[in-house]
């Protein structure tokens, strides 16, 4: 097809006619407020051989432009759910494991934290994709996170609990369970 140049015209005028998935509406009627008036039918019952011609080109651009809109439609929604995974669906109350990849916490390199945290309980359902955690008080961060960030936690009965919280520091005989106060701290920093 070398005239694609005279067709250019045609295909965007079926471009900007064409209903969008999202807004189900075209974007010439989101720009203009209208659906725009095209030509009549096409008619070929013309005596001149040349308005017949042309008018058989004209609907033979506009049919394959709709098919091939249509196929790249079929390909970009293919191409999309490739890579689309249907993560697990939580509910209120279940636990799950936080990923500390974007987590601030104190550890001098990044590298030297934990790979997930948690398990934390989910306390609200925010949207299918965003969960509400209960964070220690002490993490001074947003509490809603998306599911892609998020691991179910799991016990097992030959291992019962996946997650052992450290243990409890024994004074005198006595178990500790609060901190009383922070003697000395001090950050580091490379500057």
């Amino acid at each position: 097809m070398d005239n694609w140049a005279d067709l250019l015209p045609f295909a965007e005028f079926l471009h900007n006619i064409k209903i969008h998935s999202a807004t189900r509406k075209t974007p010439f009627e989101l720009l203009h407020g209208f659906q725009p008036y095209f030509q009549p039918k096409i008619h070929l019952n013309s005596a001149v051989p040349t308005v017949e011609q042309r008018l058989m080109t004209m609907q033979k651009a506009q049919d394959e432009a709709k098919a091939s809109q249509t196929i790249a439609a079929e390909d970009m929604h293919r191409q999309e759910d490739k890579y689309r995974k249907d993560g697990p669906i939580f509910k209120q109350g279940d636990k799950v494991w936080l990923d500390g990849k974007n987590l601030r916490l104190q550890y001098p390199k990044a590298k030297f934290g934990l790979k997930r945290q948690g398990p934390f309980k989910i306390i609200q359902v925010i949207s299918p994709v965003n969960y509400k955690l209960k964070l220690p008080p002490t993490w001074k961060i947003h509490p809603v996170f998306h599911a892609g960030l998020l691991m179910p936690y799991h016990e097992t009965p030959e291992h019962n609990l996946n997650y052992m919280p450290p243990p409890l520091e024994v004074i005198d005989e006595e178990q500790e369970w609060k901190v009383e106060g922070v003697v000395k701290s001090h950050v580091y920093s490379k500057n």
